[in-house]
């Protein structure tokens, strides 16, 4: 199995767990009210002699929404997303109309469907989204969500020179220990690191976010703590992340590439918390 197809099957199962959670850090936030994201990934590494690149795209929009962040931890957003109970209603989505994402190497469409499934299903296209530094335009024509428009920059696909990787070698990160993360400085767009793992009733995540021109940027062992021990998922990207305001709806465009690791390879890691 890839670490990918393993990735997959953590972030779905929920089931790899190995020691109990901490408690909260914090009461549980109040939901969020008329919140949406559009969101396009841009994925472009060599393996060998071959290139892979893929464009992956996607919305949603909420009335009422849950909030996911506990705690902020230095540069970390603790995220706790735990299964609905059983018999709850489920969320209803919003619709924008039909969102288009163009100025990069094509332009990509986000079609409003119905159906009891996401109103904008996740697309993976084996494409080259950009190069880097393209301006491109976010539009939603309208419906529930108003319209709106917007110009983002596309982040460059950004290599880390540390840590190095070692071919074949399984990642292991000590959650009693500072990690340290160094990348060419970036023009502009922010640094994202996740660090994830799976729980009994769901996942639990860091996101830490860095300015891509500082090049580089220290997670604290008092945030790796909270992540579940055991086998987990770690990755990064590039981010330009604006909002933008539709009526009274808060929109964030998440405009994303994935980061390369020390081999040029996607980090994009099954690794072992201790």
């Amino acid at each position: 199995m890839t670490a990918r197809a393993l990735l997959l099957g953590l972030l779905l199962s929920g089931c790899q767990q190995r020691e109990a959670l901490p408690p909260a850090l914090a009461p549980t936030p109040p939901p969020r009210l008329k919140t949406g994201k559009v969101y396009i990934s841009g994925v472009s590494y060599a393996s060998g002699s071959d290139r892979f690149s893929a464009a992956i795209t996607g919305a949603h929009f909420f009335a009422t929404r849950p909030a996911t962040t506990t705690a902020t931890i230095g540069p970390c957003d603790l995220r706790v997303k735990s299964r609905p109970p059983a018999g709850s209603a489920p969320l209803v989505e919003a619709s924008a109309g039909t969102i288009t994402i163009t100025g990069g190497k094509r332009p990509f469409t986000l079609a409003a469907e119905g159906g009891a499934g996401p109103i904008y299903p996740r697309q993976q296209l084996e494409v080259l989204a950009w190069a880097g530094g393209e301006q491109l335009t976010v539009e939603a024509s309208g419906a529930e969500v108003p319209h709106f428009s917007a110009i983002v920059r596309a982040p460059g696909y950004l290599k880390l020179s540390d840590p190095v990787v070692k071919a074949g070698a399984k990642k292991r990160i000590a959650r009693d220990q500072d990690l340290t993360f160094k990348w060419a400085p970036s023009d502009g767009a922010d640094v994202v690191l996740v660090f994830g793992g799976a729980t009994t009733d769901g996942w639990r995540e860091l996101d830490c976010r860095f300015k891509g021109t500082a090049g580089q940027g220290l997670v604290p062992a008092a945030a790796l703590a909270e992540l579940p021990a055991g086998t987990g998922v770690h990755h990064g990207f590039a981010t330009q992340t604006p909002e933008v305001k539709a009526g009274d709806w808060t929109v964030a465009l998440q405009i994303s590439s994935a980061l390369l690791s020390s081999d040029g390879d996607q980090l994009y890691q099954v690794v072992e918390y201790r």
